[in-house]
């Protein structure tokens, strides 16, 4: 998998009136928990998630979270990211830990790249069943 580095800063303050401040100065709330460890509330910057996610493979990366810029990065995966249902703008984020020796399952979708011959030659027909893994 591909890995993008990503810096996040605590929040002190939780609740629906803070999470509105934070998205009106250009941030999104989010949380990081899992690997048996205490959750951390954070907050992302939009345009640094927004390039941190537009690579080749969307949101199917591990990303280095430097927590307050701090000097070792925690492995992570985007597990959830919340879309405001009209505007689409990100609402949230949940970021889960990962380490090396303990699996996690994800899904992955499947992207057709190409065209085959037979559908080309009008002589098939191409039925897309599966969407993700």
């Amino acid at each position: 998998m591909a890995t993008v580095k990503l810096s996040v800063r605590r929040r002190t303050t939780t609740g629906k009136q803070a999470a509105k401040r934070l998205r009106h100065d250009g941030q999104i709330p989010g949380v990081l928990y899992g690997e048996k460890e205490e959750n951390i509330p954070l907050s992302v910057d939009v345009r640094e998630l927004r390039t941190a996610l537009s690579t080749p493979f969307g949101r199917n990366v591990i990303i280095q979270l430097g927590v307050d810029d701090d000097t070792e990065a925690t492995r992570a995966v985007l597990r959830d990211m919340e879309r405001d249902p009209v505007s689409r703008d990100v609402l949230h984020v949940d970021f889960q830990r990962i380490s090396e020796n303990r699996p996690i399952t994800m899904n992955i979708p499947v992207v057709l790249v190409g065209e085959s011959q037979a559908v080309k030659d009008g002589l098939g027909i191409l039925d897309h069943t599966m969407r993700e893994l």
